[in-house]
């Protein structure tokens, strides 16, 4: 299964925005369990909770985990700086094509990106200019 920044991003903004609680049961297995549906099909409720565990393992987010349901503990130190890099929009959409561009992505290089989008608009913004 392929990493979806997109996804991470916005489940990382859930979480920031107070979601406290993901179950990644497709609807299949709530008919089974005989519970609401959650209209999830197979492969995203798979997505989904592949995508969690991501962020578990990168330490972006601390989780209680009871089989598919997820429940948010808090956002840890290295979430909270992913989240500070990618919030707004015209950046996230210039670090988006900046990777792309170059044709390389890992997390870090992403989060540099966004970082250095960032620390341009504050400069434009500021008229303070960081160190380089």
């Amino acid at each position: 299964m392929q990493r979806d920044v997109e996804l991470i991003r916005s489940l990382m903004l859930e979480i920031e925005g107070g979601r406290a609680d993901f179950v990644c049961l497709s609807s299949e297995e709530c008919e089974i369990l005989g519970i609401e549906d959650t209209e999830l099909s197979q492969n995203r409720a798979r997505q989904l909770s592949h995508h969690i565990q991501l962020l578990s393992e990168r330490n972006l987010v601390m989780f209680a985990r009871t089989g598919t349901h997820w429940h948010v503990e808090r956002i840890l130190w290295d979430g909270h700086d992913f989240l500070d890099s990618v919030r707004d929009e015209e950046v996230w959409n210039k670090t988006r094509a900046g990777v792309r561009k170059a044709g390389v992505f890992t997390f870090d290089f992403l989060v540099d990106v966004a970082k250095g989008f960032a620390k341009t608009q504050l400069e434009k913004h500021t008229g303070i200019e960081l160190s380089k």
